[in-house]
């Protein structure tokens, strides 16, 4: 092997490690802003009625309607009254952790949702129901966006299937690459 046969192959690999390596950190820091969610909106309200209860000399014009206006405000806080639990955290770790597959074979959203109705529980449900849906998910939930088009597998295999199989266990009953 020559010296730059090398340093392609080294730069492909360095590649392919960043891209399992950025897989991972999204969604370590997907599944942490999902499950503290309600602890940090809970530590906001706090403080805002810290403000509010510390410094009543502060706030001389709050008469009635001032005081109706903050007891609006804090109910309609983050957090209050209303559970934040994290909705899909099965589906939502599978595609981030099958991602940098998704790019490396050029898959299209529709094989990849192929791929998780296999594994979320009730694949009927959103956003598993269209594949508009999955994509709007895939887009505005977990901020996942493919560099142009993907291109289904001819016949139907899935090139890197047997990685996902690996990643997945519950993907094994599928046909392998």
């Amino acid at each position: 092997m020559d010296f730059s046969a090398g340093v392609r192959l080294v730069r492909r690999s360095l590649r392919r490690w960043c891209a399992w390596l950025d897989a991972s950190l999204h969604f370590r820091t997907h599944a942490s802003s999902r499950l503290k969610a309600e602890e940090i909106a809970a530590e906001v309200k706090a403080r805002e009625l810290q403000v509010r209860e510390g410094n009543p000399l502060h706030f001389p014009q709050l008469v009635e309607l001032g005081g109706q206006w903050w007891q609006g405000h804090f109910a309609g806080a983050p957090g209050a009254g209303r559970s934040r639990q994290w909705a899909h955290p099965e589906l939502d770790e599978l595609i981030l952790l099958l991602w940098p597959l998704v790019r490396t074979h050029r898959w299209t959203f529709g094989d990849l949702l192929l791929l998780a109705r296999q594994v979320v529980p009730r694949p009927e449900a959103y956003p598993c129901h269209r594949e508009q849906d999955f994509i709007a998910y895939c887009h505005h939930v977990l901020r996942l966006k493919r560099p142009g088009k993907g291109k289904s597998s001819p016949g139907g295999r899935l090139a890197g299937l047997a990685v996902a199989q690996s990643l997945c266990p519950k993907l094994s009953g599928l046909g392998s690459s």
